[in-house]
C-alpha cells in the first residue's frame, strides 16, 4: 500500500469546529448552548474540566463565530499580568463593536493567573454594557470565589459513566469522518478502541491519529501500542545527554503533560538498576503533580529530567 503524503496543517485546529452544532458535547450541554447563541447574547461564562482537550476552547471560540461578536482570545497563563487588563482588555471591551453586538473576551487557562482575577472582577462590571467574558480553566478551586460568582458555570469533565456512554460513539464518529475526509484507511474497530483508551482526551486522540497516519499511511491495531515519545529520546535520557534530550524535545513539539505518562510506562523499563526505577517514579508523580500549578510546563518537566539523570549517575 502506498504512503498518503498528510498536510503539515494540524488535525487540532484543522477540524476545530466554528459553530456550536460541530463541538463535540452531550445533547444537554449542545441544546443550552444552542439556545443562548439563538438569543444573540450570553451570560459570562466559566467552562472547566480537570481533564485536557475536552472542547472548552473551541465551544468558546465556536460561541463567539455563532453570535458574530469580536472577539479577544488571551492565554491567561502566559499573559498573567495587570498590564494586561489595563491595556488590552480595558482597550477592546471599552469601544462598541461594529455591529453593535457585545464583544466577548475569552481568558483561557485563567487558574493560571493569580495577578489577573482580582482586578477582573471590576472589569467585569464596568463593561457589562458592551462586553462578555468566557472563561476556561482545568481547577475551578484556583478561581477566586468573588470571581467565580460572576460567571456561570459548566462542568466539562465527561468523565462520568451516563456522559461517558453518550460522547463515546460522537469521538468515534468524528475521529473516522475525519480519516475518511483526509482519505486515510483504518479499521473502525481500532478507532474505538483508541477513543475509549484515550477518552477524554479528544485533542490527544487527534493528535496521534495524525502523527501516527504520517508515519503509516493508515490506521491500524499498532496505534494501540504507539508511543509519542522514541528511542532516540529514551537513549538521550538513559545516557544522561541533558542539553540533547531538553532540545530533542522541543524540536519534536512533543506535549509535556503527555510525556510523563509516556515515560512512566516506557522510560522506566529500560531503567536496569531497580533503586534508580524506584527513585524515577517518585520523579514522575511529584513532578507531574506539580506541574499542574505551574504555567510553563517545561520548568517541571525539565526539573524531572535532571532528578531522573543524576540518579543514573549513581548506577
Amino acid at each position: 500500500m502506498c504512503k498518503k503524503q498528510l498536510s503539515y496543517t494540524l488535525f487540532v485546529e484543522k477540524y476545530r469546529p466554528i459553530s456550536v452544532k460541530d463541538v463535540i458535547m452531550p445533547n444537554s450541554y449542545k441544546n443550552a448552548f444552542l439556545k443562548m447563541v439563538q438569543g444573540g447574547e450570553i451570560q459570562n461564562l466559566l467552562l472547566y474540566s480537570s481533564y485536557p482537550g475536552s472542547g472548552k476552547t473551541s465551544l468558546a471560540k465556536a460561541i463567539c463565530n455563532d453570535i458574530g461578536s469580536d472577539f479577544m482570545y488571551i492565554n491567561a497563563s502566559e499573559d498573567s499580568g495587570i498590564d494586561v487588563l489595563r491595556n488590552e482588555i480595558r482597550r477592546f471591551a471599552s469601544g462598541k463593536s461594529i455591529n453593535g453586538k457585545k464583544k466577548i473576551v475569552i481568558l483561557d487557562e485563567l487558574d493560571g493567573s493569580k495577578g489577573l482575577q482580582p482586578g477582573l472582577r471590576g472589569a467585569i462590571e464596568e463593561f457589562h454594557n458592551t462586553c462578555r467574558f468566557i472563561a476556561t480553566c482545568n481547577h475551578i478551586n484556583k478561581i477566586i470565589p468573588p470571581l467565580r460568582s460572576r460567571f456561570q458555570e459548566f462542568d466539562f469533565n465527561m468523565n462520568l459513566s451516563n456522559l461517558r456512554a453518550e460522547m463515546i460513539p460522537k469521538v468515534i464518529k468524528r475521529i473516522c469522518g475525519i480519516l475518511t475526509n483526509e482519505k486515510i484507511e483504518y479499521e473502525e474497530e481500532v478507532i474505538k478502541e483508541l477513543v475509549e483508551t484515550r477518552y477524554p482526551d479528544v485533542r490527544k486522540m487527534y493528535t496521534i491519529i495524525q502523527q501516527y497516519s504520517n508515519m503509516s499511511g493508515t490506521i491500524d491495531k499498532n496505534i494501540l501500542n504507539f508511543s509519542e515519545s522514541d528511542e532516540k529520546l529514551y537513549e538521550l535520557v538513559l545516557t544522561k545527554k541533558f542539553t540533547a534530550a531538553r532540545q530533542y524535545i522541543l524540536d519534536n513539539g512533543y506535549d509535556f503533560d503527555s510525556l510523563y505518562t509516556d515515560f512512566y510506562k516506557n522510560l522506566v523499563p529500560k531503567i536496569k538498576n531497580k533503586k534508580s526505577q524506584h527513585s524515577a517514579i517518585r520523579a514522575i508523580g511529584e513532578w507531574n503533580y506539580r506541574a499542574a500549578f505551574c504555567t510553563d510546563k517545561e520548568i517541571p518537566f525539565v526539573t524531572m529530567l535532571l532528578e531522573i539523570m543524576s540518579e543514573l549517575e549513581n548506577e
